[in-house]
């Protein structure tokens, strides 16, 4: 578990913001499509 935490820190630290503009895309357009609240 330690494990990924270790790389789920790592991507965001080597790669914050394309990361999070990604996500936020990504639930964005789920919701849109789907009218889930996440």
């Amino acid at each position: 578990m330690s494990v990924i935490r270790q790389l789920i820190d790592l991507l965001f630290i080597t790669s914050n913001y394309t990361v999070n503009k990604a996500f936020f895309i990504v639930v964005f357009y789920e919701n849109k499509n789907n009218s889930f609240t996440i």
